[in-house]
């Protein structure tokens, strides 16, 4: 019977430990993070969100249409296996996003 009282105790003390890690992942800062990253599906528009405005201007007008270009002439060279050119660029970009420093003025209260 102790046991099974022991059992429901760490039970409720991961539950609480679980409710800990995921309010610390939902702070302004993260969630700024995730926005860039899901902005960034669209290369460009994450760095413009973070403040980059010409590195995203140049990814969304230049670099996209580039890596296209690029993946579709390596994959006639090499049976279709270039078209991951584009998809890693485009990885890389949501990376660039999600880590990127941000350099907007934010509202004094953090909104």
């Amino acid at each position: 019977m102790a046991s099974d009282a022991t059992f429901k105790y760490k039970e409720v003390r991961n539950m609480h430990t679980i409710h800990q890690h995921h309010e610390h992942f939902t702070t302004t800062k993260e969630l700024r993070n995730v926005i860039a990253a899901f902005l960034s599906i669209i290369p460009g528009l994450g760095q413009i969100y973070k403040g980059y405005y010409l590195m995203g201007l140049a990814l969304l007008f230049i670099g996209l249409p580039v890596a296209i270009w690029m993946g579709l002439l390596l994959s006639l060279a090499t049976a279709g296996l270039g078209l991951m050119l584009p998809v890693i660029c485009g990885a890389l970009v949501i990376v660039h996003a999600y880590y990127a420093e941000d350099r907007r003025k934010h509202h004094p209260l953090g909104l």
